[in-house]
């Protein structure tokens, strides 16, 4: 006697597979299918201080509760307010741009992450992903897309 699979196996082996983690990274810099003004070694100097959180770097004019809206701000509420926020970038501060990154995940898609290292002032040699403070251009099934935006940033060296 044959028997065949119930809708309860295949429930579960499906819930499995959708929260099992499928999620995957790969590394995009000179892939021509992710096109970013982005480039792995180019140096880019801010042009505004930014608020540095938990690796990340936001812009002040945002709408973000989570984080302080300007030095002053941050000075009087401190940690005690931002407990993830470590200070401000200065205004001026260079950025090296080390990885673009191609992120998959069945719950968000596809999306790209910037990452760079710090190069001068209080969080030299730190690692921040600029993805806050990036144009982000969909392209129809493939990923989000960042560019960089000149109302935050300035090119000052390329490899």
């Amino acid at each position: 006697m044959r028997t065949r699979p119930s809708f309860a196996c295949f429930f579960i082996l499906g819930f499995v597979a959708l929260f099992c983690g499928c999620d995957s990274v790969r590394d995009v810099s000179h892939d021509p299918h992710y096109p970013t003004d982005y480039k792995v070694g180019v140096v880019y100097r801010a042009k505004q201080p930014f608020v540095f959180e938990s690796g990340r770097l936001w812009p002040t004019d945002t709408a973000i509760a989570s984080i302080p809206h300007s030095i002053t701000e941050f000075e009087r509420g401190g940690k005690e307010r931002w407990p993830n926020v470590a200070g401000f970038m200065e205004a001026g501060s260079t950025v090296k741009i080390e990885a673009i990154l191609l992120n998959y995940s069945f719950e968000m898609g596809r999306w790209m992450t910037v990452t760079g290292r710090i190069q001068d002032g209080r969080f030299a040699g730190q690692t921040v992903e600029l993805g806050l403070i990036s144009q982000e251009n969909p392209f129809p099934r493939k990923a989000m897309i960042l560019f960089v935006d000149t109302n935050y940033l300035d090119r000052i060296a390329t490899p």
